[in-house]
């Protein structure tokens, strides 16, 4: 059993068992996996530093397992899965005219834009993506967007890293 499904186990159990029978911070399965998903965030920080969206795309999958335990890693994984997902494919060919064929390929996947009452957190940043993406018709909009957008996934980023650490302190307690 490798050392992520053994914790992620040990994880599910102390979750059923209650507060007072959680897991310890002697734990040395857990302090390797804590020591683990800290190298993978710093990882993925330089990855963002270094415009390297494709090989961050790739490596957040390697913390996916974590967003079962808490709302905001849920919903920022999936955000930050998306937003670095979207900027890989941007940046395959660094052209206004590749933005266009991104925005057409969302636009085909995800149907046109529909302006919704109640639109959730999620596809409210979505379609503000691609809402300024649909514009682009330059090359010095298209590095403004680029700069821009990656400042927001970081910004993603940074508050899923910090709900995970928190998670990590609370189970190391």
């Amino acid at each position: 059993m490798t050392p992520e499904k053994s914790t992620h186990n040990q994880l599910k159990e102390s979750k059923t068992l209650g507060v007072n029978d959680r897991i310890r911070g002697n734990n040395q399965e857990f302090h390797d996996l804590s020591d683990e998903i800290k190298n993978t965030l710093a990882t993925l920080q330089g990855y963002i530093d270094s415009m390297d969206m494709q090989s961050f795309y790739q490596k957040i999958e390697d913390l996916k397992y974590l967003i079962e335990y808490s709302d905001e890693l849920n919903k920022n994984w999936y955000m930050i899965r998306a937003y670095s997902g979207a900027l890989a494919r941007l940046l395959e060919k660094k052209t206004a005219e590749h933005a266009i064929e991104v925005y057409s390929y969302y636009e085909q996947t995800y149907g046109g834009r529909r302006i919704l009452k109640d639109e959730n957190w999620f596809e409210q940043n979505r379609w503000e993506f691609l809402d300024e993406l649909k514009s682009i018709n330059s090359m010095e909009k298209l590095d403004s967007f680029v700069e821009k957008r990656t400042k927001k996934l970081n910004g993603f980023f940074l508050a899923y890293k910090s709900e995970l650490l928190i998670f990590i302190q609370a189970h190391n307690d």
